[in-house]
Parts: C-alpha cells; sequence; structure tokens
C-alpha cells in the first residue's frame, strides 16, 4: 500500500498518473467481477436447463427503451 507520506512526496503531475492507474485497475477488476458473476450465472442456469434469455430480459429491454408499463387500473375509493 502507498503510505500518505510517499504520496506527500510526489509532485501533483505523479500523483494524477497514480490516480489514473488506479483507476484503470479498478475498471478492470470491474469488468472481470462482471465476466465471472455472466459466467456462473449461464453456469447455474444451463444445470438447470436454461439460459439468460429465458429469465425474460425482453420486458428489461423494453423498460430501457422507453416503454410505458402498463399502468394499474385503481377502483375509485368507496364512500363511507
Amino acid at each position: 500500500m502507498i503510505s500518505i507520506a510517499t504520496l506527500n512526496e510526489l509532485q501533483d503531475a505523479e500523483i494524477r498518473t497514480t490516480i489514473e492507474q488506479a483507476e484503470g485497475i479498478l475498471k478492470q477488476r470491474d469488468a472481470d467481477r462482471k465476466a465471472k458473476a455472466i459466467e456462473d450465472a449461464r453456469a447455474t442456469l444451463a444445470a438447470a436447463g436454461l439460459t439468460l434469455k429465458d429469465l425474460g430480459g425482453k420486458r428489461q429491454k423494453e423498460a430501457r427503451q422507453g416503454a410505458r408499463l402498463p399502468q394499474r387500473a385503481y377502483l375509485p375509493a368507496r364512500d363511507r
């Protein structure tokens, strides 16, 4: 781990470079975790005879594209 004392000795440009490199590492780790999670999900679904498409992704795709979901019909409140 980089200590605060070490960071204090760096020039601003060196600190910016260090931050950029750390962000790159974090982004790669996130991508690796996502890929592993998808791989694990596919394996689990395959064991059950399913695929990711079987989970109803069409509804989610429509929602992302701005399609409106059907509105619920509400009954008027009864007078008391």
